[in-house]
């Protein structure tokens, strides 16, 4: 059943706007006055509820209502109506009251809200304060059926003019309030920075005479009220009173101006004074000269002390032969480059500082893309050296041995970077002519070791195959002169027969020590074998051998400097450890051919003996590293004294040979 329309009279209307006069001049905060516009609303019109919204930081909010049922309550709370809802936008656009009687269908209402907040009826009306929408205000039926009719709209809407003022007033009270605690805040804030700042702030007159010195003055050793009174200048240095006198009739005539100046401390000292001061005689309230004064000594010192440095490092870096360059994180500004830069890149450091590039340019292109990563490692936070050629102008090409950094600052942030570059040119030709002498020295010193192998292979031969022969032919003549002669000769004879069995034998032992034939016979393995019992036999240690099968025979080179580097560790070990036991191991690799000879001997200082064979004492330890390393191979020892010694050589198991071609 629709409700029945309500006439509102001109007495209804007058007292209503009477009693929303009194609640608006009345005590009340402003959420309660709100609340009375609300409550007039419905007195007036006869609805059920009348509600206000307010603009807020992301929508629009409900400030106060009512009527509103205690299940409406935390809805109406939890409200926020979005700056671009629709109805919102339109009547904002419009400036008028929006009337839907189905809210349902409204598009300022939808059938969510009208649901949920049983909206049978409602007009909106919007505050404006200077024409912008700060809010709005509402009257609704809900709890039986009714309209509202175009003057019931437009009293709604002069409801929402009183929120209006409402919002306003309380916006200029907020203003006022805040206005009052800002000013009360400043004030203690100056207070603070006057009385607390390690800058003396002070207030003089048109003399020059001071009306007010904060307490940082305490720091040149003096009260304030020591000063307050005299003129200022009076503790300026004489030497800069002019200068300071003349910088204040500045800030009288121009309004404001600074200078730098020594003042007296209470000690006798002289202190740099950085002041700045503002003219505000014409002011009522300060009626004077307001200076900033700091102490800058300290700070002066380090500006002297910093030029000073940099002089120093602009003698140096000018004097330098090598290039000295800065540059910025990116490589794209070339703060300095030292004048060694023109005479190494043949290029002037002018363009070098428009054109940043031209840098990486001169750069050699096949080296390019390793410099350019070694610039980004640098960036990365490192120092990096790098070797690279560039291209003069003039075609010719230097090397350049580079050394790049990060420059930090005291927070540890990469500001620019730096470096040194050396022109190594003489140096790398200097190198590539002695690696060429070494490769070169090392080939003779192979050819050698070959001749000499060879010589002692012909002399074995010829000491058995001619001396050995002539020895015995000679023996069984004098063999054959038995019976011939006397008991007497025959004694001779027999001593003779006996120094020619000795000499025999000597000549077979120097035959085997020159070349043991065993080992162009019947290959390494063999002759290692035999060559441990041999010496283990002469010296009374207890031999081992073990030895990994080897299919083919390896390069002469290879098996005679095996033999040797056996021979020289096994006589070591029988003259000089006094071993009880020694073993010699052949083990076969991949590529390569491992020996090794152990012995429980006294054992050795194996850098004092190391020493002594560099120095010419030891040469046998010496011959045996030359030997492996000539054929590319490696050769260590491991040895202290009382704890034996251990001889390992590795030698590349280079193209087999037969023993045909030996």
């Amino acid at each position: 059943m629709a409700r029945p329309r309500r006439t509102v009279t001109t007495d209804q209307l007058a007292d209503t706007l009477l009693g929303v006069a009194a609640a608006l001049s009345s005590k009340l905060s402003h959420v309660e006055r709100l609340a009375a516009l609300c409550r007039s609303t419905v007195d007036l019109l006869g609805c059920d509820r009348s509600s206000v919204f307010l603009r807020g930081e992301t929508g629009y909010r409900g400030r106060a209502n009512h009527g509103n049922p205690p299940d409406i309550v935390p809805l109406f709370d939890a409200l926020d109506i979005p700056f671009d809802h629709p109805g919102i936008v339109e009547m904002a656009a419009s400036r008028s009251y929006l009337l839907a009687n189905d809210p349902a269908r409204s598009p300022l209402i939808g059938p969510e809200l009208a649901r949920r907040f049983r909206i049978r009826s409602i007009v909106v009306a919007p505050a404006l304060d200077a024409g912008e929408l700060i809010g709005f205000l509402t009257a609704e039926y809900n709890e039986q059926p009714g309209s509202f009719s175009p003057l019931e709209s437009s009293l709604v809407m002069g409801f929402a003019g009183l929120v209006a003022m409402t919002a306003a007033a309380e916006r200029d009270e907020q203003g006022r309030r805040r206005g009052e605690q800002e000013l009360a805040a400043r004030e203690a804030w100056f207070r603070t920075l006057t009385e607390r700042s390690y800058d003396v702030i002070s207030v003089a007159d048109t003399a020059g005479r001071w009306i007010y010195v904060s307490p940082a003055i305490k720091a040149l050793g003096y009260d304030p009220g020591e000063v307050v009174g005299k003129a200022w200048v009076e503790l300026v240095h004489p030497d800069d009173r002019a200068a300071a006198t003349a910088g204040y009739a500045r800030v009288l005539a121009q309004g404001s101006g600074g200078a730098e100046f020594r003042l007296r401390h209470r000690n006798g000292s002289w202190r740099w004074i950085e002041s700045f001061g503002r003219n505000y005689l014409d002011d009522p309230i300060v009626r004077g000269v307001v200076a900033n004064s700091r102490d800058v000594t300290e700070r002066k010192q380090l500006r002297a002390a910093l030029r000073e440095s940099e002089e120093r490092f602009r003698n140096f870096a000018e004097a330098s032969d090598a290039v000295i360059w800065i540059t910025s994180p990116s490589y794209q500004q070339v703060l300095y480059v030292s004048p060694a830069y023109e005479r190494v890149w043949g290029r002037s450091r002018e363009k070098l500082s428009g054109e940043p590039l031209t840098w990486m340019d001169a750069v050699h292109p096949e080296d390019r893309p390793r410099v350019l990563a070694t610039r980004e490692r640098i960036v990365e936070g490192g120092t990096a050296h790098e070797l690279y050629r560039i291209v003069r102008p003039d075609g010719s090409i230097r090397w350049i041995r580079d050394v790049g950094f990060a420059i930090r600052d005291a927070s540890g942030r990469m500001v620019e970077v730096g470096g040194i570059a050396h022109d190594v040119s003489d140096l790398v030709a200097a190198e590539e002519a002695l690696r060429g002498s070494a490769d070169r020295l090392k080939s003779l010193s192979q050819r050698l070791l070959h001749v000499q192998e060879e010589e002692r292979r012909t002399i074995a031969r010829e000491l058995v195959d001619q001396l050995g022969q002539l020895l015995t032919a000679l023996r069984l003549s004098v063999e054959g002169l038995h019976g011939r002669v006397g008991d007497e000769l025959s004694l001779n004879i027999d001593e003779s027969l006996a120094l020619l069995d000795r000499i025999l034998g000597q000549v077979r032992n120097l035959s085997l020590e020159l070349r043991p034939s065993i080992l162009d016979d019947l290959g390494l393995v063999a002759a290692l074998h035999w060559q441990l019992k041999r010496i283990a036999e002469e010296a009374g240690f207890t031999p081992q051998f073990a030895a990994d099968p080897v299919p083919e025979r390896l390069a002469a080179e290879v098996e005679t400097a095996c033999f040797r580097v056996a021979r020289e560790a096994l006589t070591n070990a029988a003259r000089h450890a006094g071993a009880r036991r020694v073993s010699l191991e052949l083990r076969r690799r991949p590529d390569a051919v491992e020996m090794v000879i152990r012995d429980d001997g006294a054992g050795f200082d194996v850098v004092a003996a190391a020493g002594q064979a560099v120095a010419g004492a030891s040469l046998g330890l010496l011959a045996m590293r030359e030997r492996v390393e000539l054929l590319g191979g490696t050769f260590s020892i491991r040895s202290a004294p009382d704890r034996g010694t251990e001889v390992r050589a590795s030698l590349p198991a280079a193209a087999a040979a037969t023993a045909k071609t030996r």
